[in-house]
């Protein structure tokens, strides 16, 4: 038979090409032994079924499917993907040589060819002949989880040759599907039997040499999209003809209006399930480059409730996902591009912000609805960009007001400490010496004036900056002020390792912060104990934790007055201030503060922290 002929021999003719011109030379060795098997099961002619020869080979058709099987496993690197899967191999391989030899045994005995075989022995000999074909199902079936587990980790080559894999393997089921409604429907054509043999036989071989020799021939993501998009188009449109016409002949009793009856419900089925099987494969192997509008939403939700440090990250992934390429990263701009790359300048108003890189796939070229929803996404993107580099900007000149006015203040704080007040002092000083020879009254009525005077600098002083600070540093002012607020509740005062220069803003309001929150503990929660913890974290800020077991927040009460201020003393620096319940009683307050917030650097590289 020229069928049989042909599908024995272009898996041997493939082979030999992989050995001589590709190194994967455990392609080219299954093939051939593919092509081999097909002339040793497709060459038993159907009348010699009763030789010794051919009962002895009626097992041997599993060798139609095992080197394919084989090849699929080893795909496209040559070896198990595992030991694991090693191992599975080694069990199915043995089960298929095994179903091929009893299958092939226990026909010989049942064509009674081998003379006095005990019973007991046939038995066996069947049995685990059905077991042999249970594993040897199970290692067909097998190779579907492989290939989908390798496709998933597979990036480049490996990737496209497995997908023409996945693509030649689509011919097995349907030369089989075809096969069955020849017999079932046409009643056994000959040559429509030949030609389904030869697609199961060939159609994979094909593919997986172009896999090993010319992966890049075609771009294969849209070649099988198509096919499958067409194939489960086919099946639908023939599932629902085969439905509606028998629907039609039930009801109309055949004829004319049952025809026109079936042109009419395929008619409206067909054009809308195409529109949808093309529109999921065009997505499938090319995202969403037919719905702009559809990326762009997708885009926008998945940049939603992104941190600020992850919106670049998360637009790559983005990018990635609705466009279906690989990889893409931004770039410094002003650099060429890399080979295999596509290079797009983000911009905005004229203003370019970053360079986005885009990795093709191998042999993939961007056609002009790829470049359209690139244009499309990459103005949204540098809209996001522009928008959080402007919050960034803005969070960097808060905090610079607020160092320089704190900075201002210790300043003004020295001048009238240092100036003003001590002139003043000796005023009082000298009219006091003047008091014992002049006008009395008048002299002590001056006197309680700059005493006056003296107490409202100092006033204004501690107002600007608690001298504490000064005088102390931060730790000791704070345990001036436990020591000061303790009596019926104990406070403790628990320090790690502090940096040497705390900047004076985060100074003043940490002080701040650990009054209001030990000043709440002491005089409303009811307190027993109070724990004050200051720390510098691995992050770059100075921690406060303000623990007590009192009586806790009650349920449903606003934060008040105290709460919005240590809020507020936080965020105005760019820190963050949370509080929750402790479960044995009481409140927890904890305070992260940058320490980076003296320069530009610090400031925008700490706008996000954790304690």
């Amino acid at each position: 038979m020229w069928g049989v002929a042909v599908a024995a021999v272009i898996p041997v003719i493939l082979g030999i090409v992989v050995l001589v011109r590709s190194r994967q030379r455990w392609c080219g060795v299954l093939l051939v032994a593919h092509g081999a098997s097909a002339m040793l099961v497709l060459g038993l002619e159907p009348d010699a079924s009763a030789s010794p020869a051919a009962s002895a080979g009626a097992g041997s058709w599993v060798l139609l499917y095992f080197w394919l099987v084989l090849l699929a496993y080893l795909a496209p690197t040559g070896r198990a993907a595992s030991r694991r899967w090693r191992r599975w191999i080694a069990a199915g391989s043995a089960s298929v040589l095994l179903f091929a030899l009893l299958a092939g045994l226990d026909a010989v005995i049942e064509e009674g060819q081998i003379q006095a075989v005990p019973e007991p022995v046939a038995v066996s000999v069947q049995v685990l002949s059905v077991l042999a074909f249970a594993g040897s199902a199970a290692f067909f079936l097998g190779v579907l989880p492989a290939v989908f587990l390798r496709l998933r980790r597979a990036q480049g080559k490996e990737r496209s040759q497995l997908l023409w894999l996945v693509f030649g393997s689509m011919g097995i089921p349907l030369g089989l599907l075809l096969l069955w409604a020849n017999h079932l429907f046409l009643g056994a054509v000959q040559w429509v039997d030949q030609m389904c043999v030869g697609l199961v036989v060939i159609g994979l071989p094909l593919c997986m040499a172009v896999a090993v020799l010319r992966h890049e021939l075609f771009d294969i993501h849209v070649v099988l999209s198509r096919a499958l998009a067409y194939g489960v188009l086919l099946l639908a449109v023939y599932a629902a003809y085969a439905v509606v016409l028998a629907l039609a002949g039930t009801l109309s009793g055949g004829g004319a209006l049952a025809t026109v009856l079936v042109l009419a419900a395929v008619v409206a089925v067909g054009n809308p399930l195409f529109s949808r099987v093309r529109r999921a494969a065009e997505r499938w192997a090319y995202g969403y480059r037919a719905t702009p509008d559809a990326a762009l939403r997708e885009l926008s939700r998945r940049l939603a409730g992104v941190a600020e440090s992850r919106i670049e990250a998360a637009i790559c992934d983005g990018v990635c996902q609705l466009l279906r390429v690989p990889e893409a990263w931004f770039e410094p701009l002003g650099e060429p591009a890399s080979a295999g790359t596509h290079r797009v300048e983000l911009s905005y108003r004229g203003h370019p912000l970053a360079a986005l890189a885009i990795q093709l796939p191998q042999g993939r070229k961007l056609s002009a609805g790829d470049h359209a929803l690139l244009a499309d996404l990459c103005g949204y993107a540098a809209l996001v960009l522009h928008v959080e580099r402007l919050n960034g900007q803005l969070s960097v000149s808060r905090t610079r007001i607020i160092t320089a006015r704190e900075e201002e203040r210790r300043r003004l704080r020295h001048d009238l400490h240092d100036g003003l007040g001590p002139t003043l002092a000796g005023l009082t000083l000298k009219l006091q010496a003047a008091e014992r020879s002049l006008d009395g009254a008048l002299i002590r009525e001056a006197r309680d004036d700059a005493a006056e005077a003296v107490g409202e600098i100092r006033r204004v002083v501690e107002g600007l900056r608690p001298p504490a600070l000064d005088e102390v540093g931060l730790l000791g002012a704070v345990e001036q002020q436990a020591l000061r607020l303790s009596g019926a509740t104990r406070v403790r005062v628990l320090a790690g390792g502090l940096p040497a220069q705390i900047p004076a803003a985060v100074e003043v309001a940490a002080y701040r912060i650990v009054v209001e929150a030990v000043s709440n503990a002491v005089e409303h929660a009811g307190a027993a104990s109070c724990t004050v913890e200051i720390a510098e974290s691995p992050a770059g800020s100075l921690c406060l934790t303000i623990s007590d077991n009192g009586t806790g927040w009650p349920q449903g009460t606003p934060g008040g007055t105290g709460w919005e201020s240590m809020s507020e003393r936080a965020a105005e620096i760019g820190g963050s201030c949370t509080r929750r319940e402790v479960e044995t009683g009481g409140t927890r307050i904890c305070v992260a503060l940058p320490l980076g917030i003296g320069s530009t650097k610090g400031a925008a590289d700490d706008s996000h922290f954790a304690c």
